[in-house]
């Protein structure tokens, strides 16, 4: 999507007064298809009448008792190896940069996919093959609480107190199962492609420099899957333009992307339509500016 050759005006409607979006256009494969051949069923050979002899009468046996199963015995070794099945658990600290490290703690359920949210903000993973998850998220909220939902749908729920997220300024993009939506942020007036552009495939580092970074959440293998990407900007530097890509493909092209953005502090979501131009064998993005959201906002995608 980043090769494109072309930027041009998309026509792609939204239901805000926004800026116009762009549409960066790229060439789509060649199909390749292959045909194979089935091979004929064996021919059936019948044993001539005479060939088959007559075959003696047995003598039924006495019925005679079969011994009780004793049962299996497992070895202390044996033993050892089995789950415990110990009660699911869920643990949030704060961390530095005021992210939240979560520890989600499931021993019977090893591969397992888990939903979490953090307000608004929501994505899927696996547990490891021990029913662990650990990782870090972006906090939004001063007093963060993170939700687990497991397979069964039982729910578990763990808090903390971010005193630094003063620090940092966040906006936060869930983008749903399709993973069609990306975050984009032009720092310090940059262009398309240049230096200051965050995005998926140049995300930044923190602690490296003074511009922000987009963190990722979600993983491909939790089906159905759920994906978030956050920015993160030290406060106090100049706001960055932000900008929801959305990716036009065969599953997007000819629809209407619907997204929800959320503010700090407001109850009332901000409804946002993004219609995608038609199916006319034309790939690539398109960009549709945000207007000015600082600390902390959630779009998600509802298709």
């Amino acid at each position: 999507m980043r090769n494109a050759s072309k930027l041009v005006i998309a026509a792609a409607g939204i239901t805000l007064a926004l800026p116009v979006a762009f549409l960066l256009l790229r060439g789509s494969p060649d199909a390749v298809s292959a045909i194979g051949t089935a091979a004929a069923p064996p021919a059936s050979v019948a044993a001539p009448p005479e060939a088959v002899a007559a075959l003696p009468v047995l003598a039924a046996l006495p019925p005679r008792p079969l011994p009780r199963d004793a049962g299996a015995t497992l070895t202390a070794a044996a033993r050892a190896t089995q789950p415990s099945c110990a009660a699911a658990s869920l643990r949030v600290e704060t961390a530095a940069a005021a992210m939240l490290s979560v520890r989600l703690s499931a021993p019977c359920l090893p591969g397992a996919r888990v939903e979490l949210r953090h307000g608004a903000l929501a994505f899927a993973v696996l547990t490891d093959t021990g029913g662990i998850f650990e990782g870090r998220i972006p906090a939004l909220t001063r007093e963060a609480t993170v939700q687990a939902t497991l397979p069964d749908g039982a729910r578990l729920a763990a808090s903390a107190l971010v005193g630094t997220l003063d620090t940092v300024e966040r906006t936060a993009l869930v983008a749903g199962a399709s993973g069609a939506l990306h975050l984009n942020a032009f720092e310090n007036g940059a262009g398309f492609g240049d230096a200051g552009h965050r995005h998926p495939a140049a995300p930044g580092t923190p602690g490296t420099g003074p511009g922000g970074y987009l963190t990722y959440l979600g993983d491909a293998a939790a089906r159905p899957a759920l994906f978030a990407e956050v920015y993160s900007a030290a406060a106090g530097q100049p706001e960055a333009q932000l900008a929801i890509e959305a990716e036009l493909t065969a599953a997007t092209c000819g629809t209407d992307l619907a997204a929800s953005v959320l503010r700090a502090g407001k109850s009332a979501p901000l409804a946002i339509t993004i219609a995608m131009p038609a199916c006319d064998g034309i790939e690539g993005a398109v960009l549709l500016p945000l207007p000015a959201t600082p600390v902390a906002l959630a779009a998600v995608d509802q298709r």
